[in-house]
């Protein structure tokens, strides 16, 4: 993130989940509203098919408990597509390593008064087959994780 030098930064996994065409709206949100922050979620996509039901469940809990925890109103927390205004990025000293990512960057973005606005994005999950490697205990680093920054 420190080469980072464009107006806008995207995160997105390198899974082949996702359709980097799905950028083109949260840019154009992020240019219409002058948006510091977008994610892109796999839940407002009624089309989208959810490989595991734990997967499912899992996004859903942290995003609940970050809408308890923050005040927002997240469908999905962990989704691997979140766009930012650079300068508010590089603004959030990150510690993370994993996938605590998600729930660190989005916590730091919440204790900064920031409401996170979601958009329909098309999700192609992966199987375990495939290499999805998140499991349980990532799930509970990241409400730790969101915990952990909220007090």
């Amino acid at each position: 993130m420190q080469k980072a030098s464009g107006e806008w930064t995207v995160i997105q996994d390198a899974d082949l989940e996702y359709e980097p065409e799905d950028f083109n709206p949260l840019l154009t949100w992020m240019i219409e509203h002058d948006g510091k922050v977008i994610y892109g979620s796999r839940f407002l996509n009624k089309a989208n098919k959810h490989s595991y039901q734990r997967f499912y469940f899992g996004g859903r809990l942290l995003s609940i408990i970050t809408n308890i925890l923050y005040g927002q109103r997240l469908t999905d927390e962990p989704t691997c597509y979140k766009m930012f205004d650079t300068a508010l990025l590089k603004s959030i000293p990150l510690k993370c390593t994993g996938f605590e990512f998600c729930p660190e960057v989005t916590a730091k973005v919440c204790r900064k008064g920031y409401k996170i606005k979601e958009l329909p994005i098309h999700y192609y999950p992966r199987s375990i087959d495939e290499g999805k490697k998140i499991n349980w205990k990532d799930g509970v680093i990241g409400i730790w994780t969101l915990i952990k920054y909220r007090f």
